[in-house]
Parts: C-alpha cells; sequence; structure tokens
C-alpha cells in the first residue's frame, strides 16, 4: 500500500459507493480520459457525482461529467469513471 493512501479515506470512499448501491457488484470498471464522455453517452445508469465520494471532489476541468455511473454493457455490471 502506497504510503500517501489514508485507509480511513478509502474505507469512507468505499462505504458512500456501497450506500449509493447496496447491491452492486460490478465486473467490469471503465475510466474515461478527457475527450471520452460521448463514448457513454447512450448509457442508462444511476449516477454519483464525485463530490458525494470521499476524497474525489468535484471536476475542476469545465465538460467533465465528475460522476461515477452504474450501468450493465453487454449484460455486464459496469461502473464508469467519467472525469
Amino acid at each position: 500500500m502506497s504510503p500517501h493512501l489514508d485507509p480511513s479515506l478509502l474505507d469512507a470512499a468505499v462505504a458512500a459507493v456501497r450506500d449509493a448501491w447496496p447491491a452492486a457488484n460490478p465486473k467490469c470498471g471503465i475510466i474515461l480520459g478527457s475527450g471520452w464522455g460521448g463514448a457513454v453517452a447512450d448509457f442508462q445508469g444511476k449516477e454519483l457525482p464525485y463530490s458525494a465520494i470521499p476524497g474525489l471532489g468535484s471536476t475542476g476541468v469545465t465538460g467533465h461529467a465528475g460522476r461515477l455511473l452504474a450501468t450493465s454493457v453487454g449484460g455486464m455490471e459496469t461502473f464508469v469513471f467519467q472525469g
């Protein structure tokens, strides 16, 4: 574990996501970089703003969604991190 990672902050982030989606069991995760927001424009799902997840805060870049999206891709439960 990195000496700069605060385990209590990580635990709080996990708890926030689990509180939002207690039954979630994603099998895949996608992290979108700048310019990739359109890749999931048609995805349907539940959203959690980064500001609701301890340690993430809100995005500082105009045009970035700043959200975690719980969705299904090809029948596979997936979490998508959007800038």
